[in-house]
């Protein structure tokens, strides 16, 4: 239902990777607020933004003008941003109708990087989940501190599994 609702919004927004760190980022979207968030800390050195397209434009070009990179992403639309917004309040609805049950093994939450306590787990974390930024790095990092060396990335395009090797130098990728 989510991807439903998702798809059903405006595609006037793009993503693109910033080869920076996320204070830079931070600093750098600051006029566009309204319009533009973070989407995704992937790493130490690559913070993805997410919103309107035409801001997404001209932060992309005005940190290629200071000699900073980035990529814009083949997305469908601007995911973990303010252009998400129209379709929370439905989400939340389908989601509160969902029973919840509590993780059988501990569930790391890409919204901060650390375990998640049962009850936290409700519509409104799905709904936190869908338009705040993903702590990818956090995660990561978090896992490493733990012990887990093995990463399996189930996807189109292995890109986050590179990623993973750059937050833990003791990762195994498959």
């Amino acid at each position: 239902e989510r991807g439903r609702l998702i798809q059903a919004l405006p595609k006037d927004g793009d993503m693109a990777a910033i080869f920076a760190d996320e204070e830079k980022v931070k600093a750098e979207i600051q006029s566009h607020t309204k319009d533009v968030s973070i989407a995704a800390v992937n790493s130490p050195k690559q913070t993805v933004i997410s919103g309107k397209r035409e801001a997404i434009w001209e932060i992309a070009d005005r940190l290629k003008k200071q000699g900073i990179k980035s990529k814009l992403l083949n997305v469908s639309h601007a995911f973990h941003s303010p252009l998400m917004e129209p379709m929370l309040e439905k989400f939340e609805r389908v989601a509160a109708a969902i029973r919840y049950q509590p993780p059988q093994c501990e569930f790391i939450s890409n919204l901060t990087g650390q375990p998640v306590a049962a009850h936290t787990i409700d519509a409104r974390y799905w709904c936190r989940h869908a338009r705040q930024s993903v702590q990818f790095a956090k995660s990561i990092a978090y896992l490493g501190t733990r012990g887990h060396r093995l990463f399996v990335e189930l996807g189109p395009q292995p890109v986050l599994a590179g990623m993973a090797a750059k937050i833990s130098s003791s990762v195994t990728l498959i």
